[in-house]
């Protein structure tokens, strides 16, 4: 029997737009320990669809989730709406 640790913290994001979103930080210990850029790039990713293979996938995670700079920057950013 593997027994595990984590410790861990979260936030919940409540943004203008789309809908809200955590931020999950986790502590491993032992072998579930992440201990290589390697390692840990095969747990986390984060990329935007093919656009030529899902282009309705690639606009819709577009025009949704990817947004700045805002505010006094510039005022015609989506989420200033």
């Amino acid at each position: 029997m593997i027994y595990v640790c984590i410790l861990g913290m979260y936030i919940v994001e409540f943004q203008k737009r789309g809908p809200p979103h955590a931020h999950i930080l986790l502590w491993l210990n032992g072998k579930n320990k992440l201990q290589t850029a390697k390692g840990i790039n095969r747990v986390i990713l984060a990329k935007l669809p093919h656009a030529n293979i899902c282009p309705k996938i690639f606009k819709i995670v577009a025009s949704y989730t990817i947004h700045g700079p805002c505010g006094a920057v510039r005022f015609k950013s989506p989420c200033m709406k």
